[in-house]
């Protein structure tokens, strides 16, 4: 990583290493002018803002590696000029509510039982931030990078969190009701025991995560990725889940009630003593799937794929396909 500082100010250009960014030329161009002094703070600050709320600089982690150019204000730039509630620097629990801090650098600081509500993070490095018990809700944290980040019993409703980079995230006990998180990447994260009603996790993934006893009912969760995580005593009831990935996910005890499920690939999946009344089950991949002592009263499988599929046990009171009782 190689840093440039802008003359008179307090803000630095990066060019970051073994990171997939995708800044637009004209923003690498601004990033040179204001680093030269061609142009003042204000209009650098709104650029790298602008370039922030569109997500121009979100990261591709499955991407290819190579070195391109970011930049980032500091905080101390970004709070000058804010209301006095954002110039509050005495962490923890301060009172953010409503202050601009996109791309602000926080990593491994201590927010906890914090108000940021409304607050905006967009694109914010929260990398190994302690945020447990802090009020979120309403704020923006697209494109953030929330990885590593201890977030126990946070508040973090009806936020959005598009695109944000959360691996290894601890989110047990948030309240997460209504948030958005469509493609973000919160792969081997801890989830257990979190409320996630009509949360919106379109396309986003989950790999390797736990999920043990949280509420997902009501979310819009299609073609989200659970691959091989522990989603055991889950409600996803009435769910959108067609085309979601839970290939060798522990899924048992789990409600799926009405959930649409078409589509979707469970492979290997452990569905033992799940809830599948009246789910839509039609095209999924059930290939090995233990399905013991499943109830599917009412499920559609038409053109569901059975191939090795244990049913011991389990109410076929279904309809669509031939292992279906009438």
């Amino acid at each position: 990583m190689t840093i440039a500082t802008i003359p008179g100010s307090t803000y630095f250009v990066l060019a970051q290493e073994n990171e997939n960014y995708h800044p637009p030329m004209w923003l690498q161009k601004t990033a040179n002018w204001a680093a030269e002094g061609q142009i003042s703070e204000s209009d650098f600050i709104e650029a790298y803002r602008y370039a922030i709320a569109h997500g121009w600089l979100q990261i591709d982690p499955h991407g290819e590696e190579n070195t391109t150019l970011t930049i980032s204000p500091s905080a101390k730039a970004i709070q000058a000029g804010q209301p006095n509630n954002c110039q509050d620097a005495n962490l923890p629990r301060v009172n953010w509510s409503g202050c601009n801090f996109s791309g602000v650098d926080l990593n491994h600081a201590d927010l906890h039982d914090s108000n940021l509500t409304g607050t905006n993070l967009a694109g914010a490095n929260l990398y190994k931030a302690y945020l447990g018990y802090a009020h979120l809700e309403h704020s923006n944290l697209n494109y953030a990078d929330i990885a590593n980040a201890d977030m126990p019993g946070v508040y973090i409703q009806h936020a959005s969190l598009v695109g944000a980079l959360g691996q290894y995230l601890n989110l047990r006990f948030a309240d997460m009701t209504g948030a958005d998180l469509s493609g973000a990447h919160l792969r081997e994260s801890s989830v257990n025991w979190a409320v996630l009603e009509n949360v919106t996790l379109v396309n986003t993934d989950f790999t390797h995560s736990e999920f043990l006893s949280s509420d997902i009912s009501w979310a819009n969760a299609k073609g989200a990725n659970f691959q091989e995580s522990q989603l055991i005593g889950v409600n996803f009831r009435e769910a959108n889940a067609s085309g979601a990935n839970f290939m060798s996910a522990d899924l048992s005890n789990a409600n799926f009630t009405g959930t649409d499920l078409s589509g979707a690939n469970l492979k290997n999946a452990g569905l033992g003593f799940t809830i599948l009344r009246n789910a839509n089950l039609s095209f999924a991949n059930l290939n090995h799937a233990d399905l013991g002592n499943a109830d599917l009263t009412g499920a559609n499988l038409t053109n569901a794929d059975l191939t090795g599929t244990v049913l011991a046990g389990a109410n076929l009171h279904c309809t669509g396909n031939p292992v279906c009782i009438h």
